[in-house]
């Protein structure tokens, strides 16, 4: 029997190189997360991806001798694959250089998912998977 909604995010992770241990352990406790929950029977959608602006960005193309689009696309494909193959549970995997409309839809779209669910009042939906582990409201999707 399905409990309802749950929406987990992680931080997006910068595409200036290799994900650190930080980012990594984010992606495994947020996976442990969505798994639990949904083993309790929650509708859940877990979403990470990679941020890919900056002039650090740019920078590190240059220095690598390829334009900042292959760069970000080379890293995030990487980025993408170590957790795949760590078999992490996630369901969408957005990147920012999709242009600001396709990004915001998204996040539109998973706004409206995350409110249409029960919450408590004052808990921000579209909270970072540690937040909903320290969520003021036990055992209320966040």
């Amino acid at each position: 029997m399905k409990k309802g909604k749950f929406y987990l995010t992680t931080a997006i992770t910068y595409t200036s190189g290799k994900p650190h241990v930080g980012n990594t352990y984010e992606i495994v406790l947020s996976d442990v997360i969505a798994r639990a929950k949904r083993l309790e029977g929650y509708d859940v959608v877990f979403q990470t991806g990679t941020d890919e602006h900056g002039e650090k960005i740019e920078l590190k193309a240059e220095a690598a001798g390829v334009t900042p689009k292959q760069f970000v696309d080379d890293v995030a494909k990487e980025i993408k694959d170590i957790w795949t193959m760590m078999n992490a549970s996630f369901d969408r995997f957005v990147r920012t250089k999709r242009s600001k409309e396709a990004f915001i839809i998204v996040q539109m779209s998973l706004i409206s998912f995350a409110t249409s669910s029960t919450n408590c009042l004052g808990v921000t939906p579209a909270a970072s998977a540690l937040s909903s582990i320290f969520s003021p409201c036990s055992s209320v999707p966040v």
